[in-house]
């Protein structure tokens, strides 16, 4: 069950409730059978978009007693809820952001968030498994969306990723389906300058 509070924050538990039984109100969870990720259409035309957010910038896009995350959610009419401290998503230190809104909401709203990010970088950053540097984390933005869609992501045989790539410039990499949990969800990172 996902619980909700009035300061914008939300705790990341197991779901059962079903997409057709789903009202307008946001919320984040992960390892559940609905899929309350990117571009899910709400009954008035809104739609969800689900990123992951360092820990450190987290503070600063909700602000003092919540007073940032009030001002975003008053200026844009899109509604934002973020996971609580310490409530990360599997496998990282980054908290689950729900953003719900019109396109441009929600727009306004990410363009918020990553100037935030960017304000508050990474001070430990980590090195990959291959033994590089990641790319800074301003640079990058991590969506969820569920299993289902992953396969739209990628194309037949990676030929729509290929392609955004090719296009834009950018880097995109999709996690593969988790194997321990059961997250009906994958994290999909997109990098470069195109951000």
């Amino acid at each position: 069950m996902t619980e909700s509070s009035n300061d914008g924050h939300i705790s990341i538990a197991e779901k059962s409730e079903s997409p057709q039984r789903r009202t307008s109100e946001p919320s984040v969870s992960h390892g559940s059978k609905s899929s309350d990720s990117v571009s899910q259409k709400s009954a008035k035309g809104n739609v969800h978009f689900k990123i992951l957010v360092p820990s450190i910038a987290a503070g600063a896009i909700i602000g003092k007693g919540g007073e940032a995350i009030t001002h975003i959610q008053n200026k844009t009419g899109a509604k934002v809820k973020m996971s609580k401290a310490n409530d990360f998503y599997p496998g990282t230190s980054e908290r689950v952001c729900l953003i719900l809104g019109t396109i441009e909401a929600i727009m306004e709203v990410y363009k918020y968030i990553s100037e935030k990010i960017y304000e508050k970088p990474d001070t430990l950053p980590r090195i990959t498994s291959e033994g590089r540097m990641p790319m800074e984390r301003h640079k990058q933005v991590k969506i969820l969306v569920p299993n289902s869609t992953a396969g739209m992501i990628i194309g037949k045989g990676g030929n729509f990723v290929k392609e955004i790539k090719e296009k834009t410039g950018v880097f995109i990499q999709i996690s593969q389906k988790s194997q321990g949990i059961a997250l009906n969800e994958r994290c999909v990172t997109v990098a470069g300058k195109a951000i």
